[in-house]
C-alpha cells in the first residue's frame, strides 16, 4: 500500500505502464497515484498522505478472514507521519496482531517542513553513525552492480524533481 501517489511511480513502471509513464499527470495520461480502474495491480486510490497503514491493516484483516496467504506491506513517508491517521493506523495495527510490514520512507521530503516529535526524532536518526554506515554499505553494495545503482539513483532523482519545488 502506497501512502501517496509519488511513491507508486516505480510500481507503475513495473506493472506494465512504462510506455505510458511520459503521460503521467497529463490529460488523457496515467494518474499520478494508484488507480484501480487503470490497473488490476492498483489495490486502492492513494491520494492522501497518512492512509497506507490503516489501508494495509484492513487488507491484512481481509487476508486473515478469507484464509489467504500473502504479504501486506505499507509504505509511508516521514512527512506522512505528521498526520493523525498514521498514528491511528499504527495503534490499531499494534493492537490487532495482524502480520504486516510497515516500511518508513525516511527521505526528508514533504510539501512543508516536518514539525513535531517524530520529525525531530527522524532528523536525529539521519546523522547517527549507524545510519551513515548503512547508507555507505548500501552505496558500496549496490554500487558494485553499477547498472542497478544508476537506475535506482535515476528513479530517486526523478521522484525528487516531481515533488520538490524547482528553485
Amino acid at each position: 500500500m502506497f501512502d501517496v501517489g509519488h511513491q507508486s511511480y516505480v510500481h507503475k513502471i513495473l506493472t506494465g505502464r512504462r510506455e505510458a509513464f511520459s503521460t503521467l499527470r497529463q490529460f488523457g495520461g496515467i494518474a499520478g497515484f494508484p488507480k484501480p480502474d487503470e490497473s488490476v495491480h492498483d489495490a486502492f486510490v492513494a491520494g492522501h498522505a497518512s492512509t497506507s497503514i490503516s489501508v494495509a491493516l484492513g487488507m491484512a484483516q481481509a487476508r486473515t478472514l478469507t484464509g489467504a496467504d500473502y504479504d501486506v506491506i505499507a509504505l509511508i513517508g516521514d512527512g506522512a507521519l505528521t498526520g493523525g491517521l498514521a498514528y491511528e493506523g499504527l495503534s490499531d495495527a499494534g493492537q490487532s496482531g495482524e502480520p504486516m510490514v510497515i516500511v518508513l520512507n525516511d527521505n526528508g521530503m514533504s510539501i512543508n517542513k516536518n514539525v513535531g516529535g517524530m520529525a525531530t526524532l527522524l532528523s536525529k536518526q539521519r546523522v547517527k553513525p549507524s545510519y551513515l554506515h548503512f547508507k555507505q554499505f548500501y552505496r558500496n553494495t549496490v554500487g558494485k552492480a553499477r547498472g542497478l545503482y544508476k537506475v535506482l539513483h535515476h528513479v530517486k532523482e526523478h521522484v525528487k524533481d516531481l515533488v520538490l519545488p524547482n528553485n
